[in-house]
């Protein structure tokens, strides 16, 4: 993704922004009506036909909580997860706010680029790979080429592809409320040093 203008918001202004979208994604209908699930299975019988069980949600309610959360996926929002990590970590004074936002960060960066979760044509992909053909190809028809990664998927994979993205979803839900966590611990404390 290119870069826009340089952003116009202090370090502070981008923790607390992010609070915010962190919230934001929360309150979403998603969340709130319990809409986001991630269940697959594959059952078989001896001679019998295979049979795919899904239970994914609802679609409409995913795409919308995308939308938000791609705040936290996309380099170039100040809300980037990667970018306030960053910044918390330059900015908090508390040694071990700090170190549980380094973990955070961790299991962010552990999330995106750790475990290959789907091969399509011998080709692994990984956290980062499904997210952004979910978010750029499918939810929000931007990208030509992930739209035509996510088409070249035959079922059961394109059934797995959308549980993998759920649950991936659902992580960086966790995640950075664990970050927001640190961010309304560090206010309590006074653990900031914004210059």
């Amino acid at each position: 993704m290119a870069r826009g203008k340089p952003s116009e918001r202090t370090d502070q202004e981008k923790v607390d922004h992010f609070a915010y979208i962190v919230d934001q994604c929360w309150s979403s209908t998603a969340v709130t009506q319990g809409t986001l699930r991630a269940k697959f299975s594959l059952n078989s019988t001896l001679g019998g036909p295979l049979e795919i069980t899904t239970d994914l949600g609802d679609i409409d309610h995913v795409r919308s909580l995308t939308l938000t959360v791609r705040q936290l996926l996309a380099p170039q929002e100040d809300s980037h997860f990667e970018r306030v990590s960053k910044i918390l970590y330059k900015r908090l004074t508390d040694d071990e706010l700090r170190t549980y936002s380094v973990n955070n960060s961790a299991e962010w960066k552990q999330m995106q680029e750790g475990d290959i979760l789907l091969k399509q044509n011998d080709q692994p992909m990984r956290g980062r790979q499904l997210l952004d053909i979910w978010i750029n190809g499918v939810a929000f028809h931007g990208g030509k080429k992930e739209l035509d990664l996510y088409l070249s998927l035959q079922e059961p994979l394109r059934s797995m592809f959308q549980q993998q993205v759920n649950s991936l979803l659902m992580d960086c839900l966790n995640i950075s409320r664990q970050q927001r966590n640190v961010i309304r611990e560090a206010y309590e404390r006074s653990a900031f040093k914004f210059d």
